[in-house]
């Protein structure tokens, strides 16, 4: 499990796949409540470090555990560079993550750093929903509220499409 999802990480790094939101909840809507801003942008992943640890822990389930740590660069109307760490859960069809990206750049033109929760999952696609952490927000984000997702037909470094909604408070 832990090297098919190795491999087609390895395999999409070239890829530029068509992109769609991870659920129906997700997909844009043509209206923006007052005071939302809707901002798009591409992430790609520049370096994934991914770590198998059910050897260390010889679980007896069909399910394997592991760590991902990526460095990515985000481009559009978010513009800058963050690092993600994930747990992740390996299965047999798919794989289940749930982490942290910390971000520092400019979103809708503010400046700032903040840091992300991320949840999602992937195998030969990747559907992963942020959440701001508010508290965690420097520079001209401060106040910022929000979230979004983003997505992709392949894992890996070919980008990922995404969509933020955000507020400041």
């Amino acid at each position: 499990m832990f090297n098919a999802i190795k491999a087609a990480a390895d395999l999409a790094a070239a890829a530029q796949p068509p992109v769609s939101p991870p659920d129906a909840e997700a997909a844009p809507s043509k209206t923006v409540p007052a005071g939302l801003t809707r901002v798009r942008f591409t992430i790609h992943t520049i370096d994934i470090h991914v770590s198998d640890h059910k050897s260390k822990l010889d679980l007896p389930t069909a399910a394997d555990m592991g760590t991902v740590v990526t460095e990515d660069a985000f481009t559009g109307g978010v513009e800058g560079r963050g690092a993600a760490a994930f747990i992740i859960l390996f299965l047999a069809h798919s794989a289940q993550m749930d982490g942290q990206l910390a971000f520092t750049g400019a979103i809708d033109g503010r400046r700032g750093s903040v840091v992300f929760r991320v949840t999602g999952s992937c195998f030969s696609s990747i559907n992963v929903r942020l959440k701001i952490i508010p508290e965690s927000a420097t520079g001209e984000l401060r106040g910022i509220h929000g979230g979004g997702w983003y997505a992709s037909d392949s894992p890996g470094n070919g980008g990922a499409e995404g969509e933020l909604e955000v507020e400041y408070v």
